[in-house]
């Protein structure tokens, strides 16, 4: 979980029309309500089975 809060709530991000914002902060720019606690969840990989 230590790394998703950095990634998503405390790194600066400069990818196309980031602008510096973490992106918690860009999905809060474009109105979407979300809880602080979201971007925390653990990553999901998913199994894939041909």
């Amino acid at each position: 979980m230590g790394w998703q809060y950095f990634y998503n709530l405390v790194r600066p991000h400069y990818g196309t029309g980031m602008n510096g914002k973490m992106p918690f902060e860009k999905l809060k720019d474009l109105s979407y309500d979300l809880l602080r606690s979201l971007p925390c969840f653990p990553t999901y990989l998913g199994y894939y089975q041909h």
